[in-house]
């Protein structure tokens, strides 16, 4: 099972899943919260994600690409059955792989 950086189950009634692609490609805080908005989720359940994106992601989340979140993932999945998903984490993975390719 997935899960946000904080343990929580991630839930998209609770407004915290975090999309691949966004991981993928990068997107800035506020393409976070119109995703947010365009879905289907109470007012009240907005904006308690908004402040959670807000103290998770300041600036948005980085461009990591695709080697860096498959590297992540299969990292994640030697530890336990659960995986906290913590895109700090697959940032630094994405510098390790750029350091590898460079090598």
């Amino acid at each position: 099972m997935v899960r946000d950086a904080h343990g929580k189950k991630m839930s998209k009634s609770l407004g915290n899943v975090i999309d691949p692609i966004h991981v993928i490609e990068g997107i800035t805080l506020q393409g976070l919260h119109d995703t947010l908005k365009s879905g289907n989720l109470d007012p009240k359940e907005v904006a308690r994600a908004v402040d959670t994106q807000k103290t998770d992601f300041p600036e948005g989340i980085e461009e990591c690409g695709t080697d860096a979140l498959r590297f992540a993932l299969v990292a994640y999945t030697t530890q336990a059955r659960d995986i906290n998903l913590d895109i700090k984490r697959v940032v630094a993975y994405r510098y390790w792989c750029n350091k590898l390719w460079n090598a």
